[in-house]
């Protein structure tokens, strides 16, 4: 949410990746759940965040965002979290609006799931960008959001030979882009 807002936690209203809102749920929400989010703007009529993103600012001007990414549905959410303009393709099988899902398919192929590392969803999201988002009428920003090293390194550790690994995959990805 601070990429995408471009502001601390406090501005934008998400101080956690779990998060309590009585509205939404009597339980506490996982910010990596896109549907429970989902439910969290439907509950507080739109107001997941409580400052304008860089979707809806570009909206506002007649221009188009476009994520694509390997991470949770909700980080990917987080980063467009209206949806605007050319929405989100996450390889966990997320695609807004889902109109799109149709042409994603076509596309990329079945969607790959969470892995760690996300090698085949990383690839996935850096085609989204390539074989999508540059084509015809490409958007005016893109935001790539790719998993790894983060959930490697979170269960190896930073400097473990597979978290190096997978920075060095995700240094890969990033040459292919």
């Amino acid at each position: 949410a601070s990429i995408a807002t471009g502001s601390y936690p406090s501005r934008h209203g998400l101080l956690h990746n779990t998060i309590f809102i009585p509205a939404a749920s009597p339980n506490p929400i996982d910010t990596s759940d896109a549907e429970a989010l989902l439910n969290v703007e439907k509950k507080t009529g739109g107001h997941l965040l409580t400052t304008e993103s860089l979707g809806e600012i570009l909206d506002q001007k007649g221009k188009k965002l476009f994520v694509a990414g390997s991470s949770s549905t909700g980080a990917s959410l987080l980063l467009n979290q209206k949806a605007k303009g050319d929405g989100i393709w996450n390889s966990r099988g997320m695609i807004m609006p889902a109109q799109n899902r149709e042409r994603a398919e076509k596309l990329l192929g079945p969607f790959p799931g969470a892995a760690k590392p996300s090698l085949k969803g990383n690839r996935w999201a850096v085609r989204a960008i390539l074989e999508n988002a540059t084509k015809e009428n490409p958007p005016d920003a893109m935001i790539l959001w790719l998993t790894d090293p983060d959930g490697v390194a979170h269960e190896n550790g930073i400097g473990d030979p597979e978290s190096i690994a997978a920075i060095r995959h995700v240094d890969a990805e990033l040459g292919y882009l």
